[in-house]
């Protein structure tokens, strides 16, 4: 499970700094590594270490001067763990090249793979991330236009929902085009918009928006389509989809001053440690100690 962010600036000032500090804000839930993208001169620059960001001395960003970026930081839970699987990755074609990040986890169903067969779409076997087949998905169906529209871009994302199985939260860069972010059917993964004047956040978690002075706008639902170029567009791409997000969020993954979906991290842990308390009790009646382990769990605890 990993953390992802995008900051874009519609009036065209410099982001990076934001763009750090909320990737900072999101290091608990990946220290691997980390990695951002951003457009300088209208083309994509990619830095990406096996670190952790805080302990990364030499980063310099005062000669980074970018509108729009994106950034990750990495827990695998599947594939190596190698530069190789660092995000965001990069990926040029015939008319577009574009870069991604990804929370989330992607089946590779039989489905999936006759798929990629039929349609001659090789994935790069040095990256063994299931991201991978995000980035070639979306690159294969992208570049079969020379020229975008929010109605191909929306197309393509339905396409998607037809395709892949997991649970996705995706932020894609595009040279000369924008931005854009969508999510998988079923909001598995939680993703966050901010604003502040005229930038915008897009983030795993709130706290990484709210602990550099933007406003929390509102949850990105499995209904949407966000596109941001010469201005912000919301679109909702008109599928009816339970909400199903993960428990596990709340439990261990989220940092306690997070909100998702409205529900405080560290109020729901208490709750849910009330509703534990009351079910031991009916069966024991003298406890000695309750030890919280790992820290996540001392507002079930107490």
């Amino acid at each position: 499970m990993c953390g992802i962010t995008a900051l874009i600036s519609l009036s065209g000032t410099n982001i990076i700094n934001d763009l750090y500090e909320s990737l900072y804000h999101l290091q608990h839930r990946g220290q691997d590594s980390f990695g951002f993208s951003f457009l300088s001169e209208e083309k994509i620059k990619v830095i990406k270490e096996k670190c952790l960001l805080s302990t990364l001395s030499n980063l310099n960003t005062k000669n980074i001067n970018t509108s729009i970026g994106i950034g990750h930081v990495r827990y695998p839970t599947k594939g190596e763990n190698t530069l190789n699987e660092v995000q965001p990755f990069l990926l040029k074609g015939k008319h577009h090249t574009i870069s991604i990040v990804h929370n989330g986890q992607i089946w590779k169903t039989d489905m999936l793979k006759k798929y990629l067969d039929t349609h001659n779409i090789e994935l790069d076997e040095e990256i063994t991330s299931d991201s991978i087949i995000l980035l070639y998905l979306l690159s294969y169906h992208l570049n079969k236009h020379e020229t975008l529209t929010e109605k191909i871009i929306k197309e393509i994302i339905l396409i998607l929902y037809t395709i892949l199985e997991g649970s996705f939260n995706c932020i894609c860069l595009i040279e000369g085009y924008g931005l854009l972010t969508f999510k998988d059917q079923f909001s598995i993964r939680p993703l966050i918009l901010g604003k502040k004047d005229n930038n915008y956040v897009i983030s795993s978690e709130s706290v990484s928006i709210t602990s550099i002075d933007y406003e929390i706008v509102s949850d990105i639902y499995n209904n949407e389509l966000h596109i941001f170029n010469d201005k912000y567009h919301k679109i909702l791409l008109g599928t009816t989809y339970n909400i199903k997000p993960c428990i596990f969020e709340w439990v261990y993954l989220a940092r306690e001053e997070s909100y998702l979906y409205g529900v405080n991290v560290y109020k729901s842990r208490y709750k849910m440690g009330e509703m534990i308390a009351n079910r031991i009790k009916e069966q024991i009646k003298n406890i000695d100690y309750v030890i919280p382990v790992p820290d996540t769990s001392k507002p079930v605890a107490l």
